[in-house]
């Protein structure tokens, strides 16, 4: 998820935009703890060498405003660069013994168990396909051209596999809170607005021998935060028994469930995939690497890609509420040099300002 976001600038973004710059420039400049260091590059060593990841998880999601406690559990697969899946299952809650106690602020408060939704989120690379078991119905997202082969991830699966440690430093302020023979315990506090809209911050949990999550604790607001615990890892394993191929877990069966429409002007509910922010994207048009600015600042972006060698152009795309997405990258194409042109254009989809006009 896929958190496919970005957007352009006016008067009333200046305090915001030097807000983003400080956080930015803050974290490029501070020290580095040499622990967290050597954790960075050995969880990402460990990642490149994944190819297809499954297990199971649980989610458990605290609303703290009602004391509401919804679980779900079930399994996930993920296949490099872009296939991903993760069923999210019913838990049958016992109505007579519903109650589950949880410390919070050294208080032990009482919070009502109940089940969450059952549903799927499926990406085969082309598309996003969101399945709502409880009323049998699905939507489909198309995955933009320029975004197809990316390695993507939703909310809590980021950090399923390492990132580089000069990318990790780019969308997080890394603090090692704990290092153990058997586990390591990271605090992110994402920089992004990719990140910044899904999680205020992230506490992570790996297995340190593995450099697996088993446990991964977002923190979307002072009134709410969910935790994935995962487990019974496979790596690298294929997918048939006895000779015959499994069915494609990335190809659902949809005859039994109908296509829901989404309202025009209105953004799909966030799926897992929605999330996922970008690491890197693959051009197919013969360059070894398209520039990953998908959630800069068009500031922060023009200035990179002036020195990566390109001339910037920026196009107003779709309209967005929320001023921290506003006038960032959320679409990139390469294009060619006309003649007499020395330079390839970048041309960078924005998300706008709704009232940019008026202003």
């Amino acid at each position: 998820m896929l958190g496919i976001t970005g957007f352009l600038t006016i008067s009333i973004e200046a305090h915001a935009q030097v807000g983003r710059a400080q956080v930015q420039q803050a974290a490029a400049n501070a020290p580095q703890d040499p622990r967290l260091e050597a954790i960075l590059v050995k969880w990402s060593a460990a990642s490149k060498k994944i190819h297809r990841l499954e297990g199971n998880h649980r989610r458990t999601h605290l609303d703290h405003t009602f004391r509401v406690c919804d679980e779900t559990h079930g399994s996930f697969i993920f296949e490099a660069p872009d296939r991903g899946r993760m069923d999210l299952e019913l838990i049958k809650i016992d109505p007579e013994n519903n109650e589950k106690k949880i410390n919070r602020d050294g208080e032990e408060v009482v919070y009502v168990r109940q089940s969450g939704e059952h549903k799927k989120w499926i990406s085969d690379g082309k598309q996003i396909t969101e399945i709502r078991e409880d009323d049998k119905t699905y939507i489909q997202i198309p995955v933009p051209e320029e975004l197809q082969g990316a390695n993507v991830m939703n909310g809590p699966l980021p950090f399923l596999f390492g990132l580089p440690p000069e990318e990790a430093h780019r969308r997080f302020n890394l603090k090692l809170e704990k290092e153990s023979a058997d586990e390591i315990i990271i605090n992110a506090e994402p920089i992004t607005p990719v990140d910044l809209q899904n999680y205020k911050f992230a506490l992570v949990k790996l297995d340190a021998k593995s450099f697996l999550p088993v446990g991964v604790k977002l923190f979307e607001s002072e009134n709410s935060d969910t935790t994935y615990l995962f487990g019974n890892f496979k790596i690298n394993q294929k997918r048939f028994l006895g000779g015959i191929f499994q069915e494609d877990p990335f190809n659902p069966k949809l005859d039994k469930h109908k296509k829901a429409q989404i309202p025009l002007g209105e953004e799909p509910e966030k799926t897992a995939l929605e999330e996922m922010p970008l690491r890197k994207i693959q051009q197919t048009n013969g360059e070894k690497e398209q520039p990953n600015f998908i959630g800069m600042h068009f500031e922060q972006a023009k200035e990179l890609a002036i020195k990566m060698g390109y001339e910037p152009s920026f196009v107003a795309g779709k309209t967005i509420e929320n001023p921290k997405l506003q006038y960032t990258v959320y679409g990139i194409q390469i294009v060619p040099p006309k003649e007499q042109q020395d330079k390839k254009i970048l041309r960078m989809t924005l998300y706008d300002d709704p009232d940019r006009k008026k202003k």
